[in-house]
């Protein structure tokens, strides 16, 4: 209905397949829109796992296939105190989106303890623990570092 009304169609995802194992109806899923909004949790699989329970393959399969197909895409990190406000990890950011050409946009975005609340009141752990909110001044750090990396820097 939505492409016969030529409404632009956007799916935002961080690529976490219900069937991990079977990933063919998110990836037809994602084939019908436009573009993906992609967040990549962390650049490391086993990082990304002890931080959200889950890998990062599924989001690295939808790239790979928005990267065949030619689907635009913007990519989306949330730069977190103690997880990825490092050098290291916004290097391996960067080294893995590189080679994909189908990449618009690279947005760091700042943590923050906003959906702390909403655990406490369902009387859940807040998986972040005591992580701070991330100041402005080090967002701008990060995002800078991250665009020198592509310059030969």
């Amino acid at each position: 209905i939505c492409r016969a009304e030529k409404i632009h169609l956007a799916i935002d995802t961080a690529g976490a397949f219900a069937d991990p194992e079977n990933p063919t109806a998110a990836l037809e899923v994602a084939s019908r829109a436009d573009m993906l909004l992609l967040d990549i949790k962390h650049p490391d699989t086993e990082v990304c796992r002890r931080l959200t329970g889950r890998g990062n393959e599924g989001a690295l399969a939808l790239l790979e296939r928005a990267q065949r197909v030619g689907q635009r895409v913007w990519i989306r990190h949330v730069v977190t105190p103690g997880w990825s406000n490092d050098e290291q990890s916004i290097s391996m950011l960067r080294k893995l989106l590189e080679p994909y050409k189908c990449i618009e946009k690279v947005e760091l975005i700042a943590f923050h303890r906003l959906g702390c609340e909403k655990y406490s009141e369902l009387g859940l752990e807040y998986p972040m623990g005591d992580a701070a909110d991330l100041a402005p001044a080090e967002l701008a750090r990060w995002r800078s570092f991250y665009e020198s990396l592509g310059k030969g820097s």
